[in-house]
């Protein structure tokens, strides 16, 4: 009898696996093209905003997500500020009729927040918050989104950036492609980045934005929307990485020298190399081979200009102008060669190598 209450402790007490996923944030402007490319179980979050729900059920019937998360009122409006939406209570219990009619019927977790990022210190008010989930929704789990505020105890903590953990994470503000995700290992967790329960992949186009944006658009004028080969690219990118080939005379990138898989991408305004690989160096080397680990020449980088930040730059994108996806398809795998001035360098299609930010 002891050995068998022991066994029962022990499996209650399991934590099982993370599940990982796309924060699609602004999944109402994002084509069905684009979303066929999300693998299939993935968990999928979401605001309740430009109306998710269309594809939220092309999604289940396509992909048939693990779990959805979705957040019911953006709270990173006017500086995280705790009033408009935030404080609309009719608003909020009628978003969450919604979505838990959605949930309902499908074999799937649910997740909802009532507000993204909330800046809201005031206790009586995000009470009230959970209270109505607790009523319109009482067939979901509870998630607290804040940005240095009030959350309440028994609910999970989902938190945003590159180097988080949380019962919940997601990099939604800071690019998964500038992100340490080499480190993903076979246990589940991404070295900077760990979700106990969900961990999220997130790029500026889940919220129809660009890279290189200066000046912030409203949801209403963005047109910068994921395309397929962004999905393409962070469904690689929550999987295991390939190992690391040992070449002789090749090395990885360190110390200041960095393969960033994706440039910035300025959107209408771009020339050819956003969103492409790009190769800051210690010298300018003209011209840089980008081949197969058989030595096969795939692609190219030519030298741009120096960087600010100390180095030189080096674009695919002002040379054979391959996305990573497409590398990827061309090195047969993730990892391939770059080649100038009697060096060699050891370069992975998908993600990003050299330091972080």
């Amino acid at each position: 009898m002891r050995l068998i209450l022991l066994l029962a402790f022990i499996c209650s007490s399991a934590v099982a696996d993370p599940m990982y996923g796309h924060d699609v944030i602004i999944l109402g402007g994002q084509s069905k093209n684009a979303l066929s490319q999300i693998g299939e179980g993935r968990a999928i979050g979401f605001l309740d905003i430009l109306n998710p729900y269309p594809n939220l059920e092309f999604l289940w019937n396509k992909k048939h997500p693990q779990a959805f998360r979705g957040h019911l009122i953006d709270g990173t409006v006017n500086g995280h500020a705790c009033s408009g939406n935030a404080t609309n209570l009719p608003m909020i219990r009628k978003a969450a009729r919604k979505f838990q009619a959605f949930c309902d019927g499908k074999n799937t977790k649910c997740f909802v927040s009532p507000v993204l990022e909330h800046g809201c210190k005031n206790k009586a008010l995000v009470d009230k918050w959970f209270a109505i989930l607790r009523k319109e929704a009482p067939r979901m789990q509870y998630v607290c989104s804040a940005l240095n505020a009030y959350c309440p105890s028994n609910v999970l903590i989902e938190k945003h950036g590159n180097k988080t953990k949380a019962d919940i994470v997601s990099n939604d503000g800071n690019s998964i492609y500038d992100g340490d995700t080499y480190t993903r290992t076979s246990n589940g967790m991404i070295k900077d980045m760990q979700g106990s329960v969900i961990t999220f992949a997130w790029s500026n186009c889940d919220n129809g934005r660009t890279t290189g944006e200066k000046v912030f658009v409203p949801i209403s004028n963005r047109v910068n929307w994921c395309k397929p080969e962004d999905y393409q690219q962070k469904e690689k990118l929550l999987g295991l990485p390939d190992n690391m080939p040992s070449i002789e005379g090749c090395k990885p990138f360190k110390g200041k020298e960095l393969l960033k898989t994706n440039a910035e991408y300025y959107g209408k305004t771009d020339d050819g190399r956003g969103n492409k690989p790009l190769l800051i160096l210690n010298k300018n080397y003209g011209r840089i081979s980008i081949q197969k680990l058989d030595g096969k020449e795939v692609a190219c980088a030519k030298y741009y200009g120096p960087f600010s930040g100390g180095g030189f730059r080096h674009y695919v994108g002002s040379c054979s102008g391959e996305n990573p996806v497409e590398l990827l398809k061309d090195f047969g795998g993730e990892w391939g060669l770059a080649k100038a001035g009697g060096k060699c360098w050891l370069v992975n299609a998908v993600r990003r190598q050299g330091f972080f930010r």
